[in-house]
């Protein structure tokens, strides 16, 4: 049987009694994440997240918020991340989770999740006929003077070695 702790973040400037969950903008129906720039340092009690911009500390209370920070990228919802995670068994369980994930969200600790975005396509290179290896290097070379430069045979002169472990 798992012991039951409260799932809450703590932040500095959280004041007692204060419903985060309206004035952060916390929707349980959308996808969160862990942000990029907080670090997660295990504990005893569950985690320290470190902001590296803010330099902020957030103490994250229990084991079970930190899973579910963990796990929150994987899931379409906060509330699927929090049934396949916790799988709490009472509404108020549940209202326990929205809180510290409003608190996490205010914070900065998780961000909204941005919808994958189809990659962009480049437009194909003009087809190089690899028959003639003159249009193909010259093709290649066009960018990159410097390797040009390495294949320009004419301007090395009889005393200059091609390499240089070779002998003059």
């Amino acid at each position: 049987m798992a012991a039951h702790s409260s799932a809450t973040a703590t932040t500095a400037a959280d004041a007692p009694g204060t419903d985060r969950c309206s004035s952060t903008g916390f929707d349980p129906d959308a996808a969160y994440r862990q942000s990029p720039q907080i670090g997660l340092r295990p504990e005893p009690f569950g985690a320290l997240a470190y902001h590296f911009v803010t330099r902020r500390l957030v103490f994250l209370k229990n084991n079970e918020l930190v899973a579910l920070v963990e796990a929150l990228a994987q899931h379409p919802s906060a509330d699927a991340a929090i049934d396949a995670v916790i799988a709490p068994d009472s509404p108020t369980r549940r209202a326990t989770y929205h809180k510290a994930l409003a608190s996490l969200l205010g914070s900065g600790v998780i961000e909204p999740a941005e919808p994958a975005e189809p990659a962009e396509r480049t437009p194909p290179a003009e087809p190089v006929d690899r028959s003639d290896p003159d249009a193909w290097v010259e093709s290649k070379t066009e960018s990159m003077p410097e390797v040009e430069s390495a294949f320009d045979t004419e301007s090395r002169t009889k005393a200059e070695p091609a390499h240089p472990n070779q002998e003059r």
